[in-house]
């Protein structure tokens, strides 16, 4: 309502205006984005960042002019890091964004600050990832140096289907928020804690009955304790590589496939 100069709504405010979310945010300022300037400045509430926009990147959201998702999300990589900027990548290809768009808004970056980020985070982007704190335990993961998970890795023994959030050999990863245990009625999404707690318990009862090793990530282990929960992880994939291998050819007969 205060700029009078040409801009766009940009960074977390275009996110959220696509109707997307962030795992964590720096502050709740607005973000917009003008190509009069260059550099970035915090003033009254409004974080400015000066950067070329280009015709393919302007869009407009209920007559507010904002930078378009492909854009809106590299520039979160660039603004929050890799772990956060993963999700945004991963959201905006689920919500229709190809990865051509993604690969062309980063070629407008090149030699921009972080824009060696905001590559790796194009070419890992991954549609099947169903929440940014599922693509932020993605990226600490991939920090481990064990190789790409799969996401959503599917396993059915013929009577029972279940899907894990990632998988590296015969190793699953999965994102474990404790709101899938809290009451409805304090905020979380269980109707009854103790029935999720026992469902939960049987889906990794089958997971681990086909030989098959699993770690769980929680918030802490994004923030606080990332250090830790690094080394925890390796020490629990190299369990389950010296007990199972790597190769998971002999599930073939019970791995499910999700449509892409």
């Amino acid at each position: 309502m205060v700029v009078r100069i040409q801009h766009w709504l940009s960074h977390d405010s275009a996110i959220a205006l696509h109707g997307l979310s962030l795992i964590a945010r720096k502050h709740e300022r607005v973000h917009l984005t003008r190509p009069d300037r260059r550099g970035r400045q915090v003033r009254e509430g409004l974080t400015q960042h000066g950067a070329k926009v280009h015709e393919t990147e302007m869009a407009d959201l209920d007559g507010l002019p904002v930078l378009s998702l492909a854009r809106t999300a590299l520039d979160v990589v660039r603004e929050h890091g890799f772990a956060v900027g993963l999700g945004a990548c991963d959201q905006a290809l689920r919500a229709g964004v190809t990865r051509d768009e993604l690969e062309h808004a980063a070629a407008m970056m090149w030699g921009w600050p972080f824009s060696v980020s905001v590559r790796e985070a194009v070419l890992l982007a991954d549609a099947q990832a169903e929440n940014p704190f599922e693509s932020a335990a993605r990226a600490l993961v991939l920090e481990l140096g064990i190789g790409i998970p799969e996401t959503q890795f599917g396993l059915s023994d013929g009577n029972r289907s279940v899907y894990c959030d990632m998988r590296v050999g015969r190793h699953v990863f999965e994102a474990d928020g404790k709101v899938k245990l809290t009451p409805v009625a304090l905020g979380g999404y269980a109707p009854d804690p103790t029935r999720a707690l026992w469902e939960e318990k049987k889906r990794q009862d089958l997971v681990t009955g086909f030989k098959l090793g699993m770690s769980r990530i929680t918030y802490a282990d994004l923030f606080s304790q990332r250090d830790v929960a690094k080394r925890r992880l390796t020490r629990e994939y190299d369990d389950t590589v010296a007990r199972f291998g790597t190769s998971i050819a002999d599930l073939a007969p019970y791995i499910l496939r999700r449509a892409a």
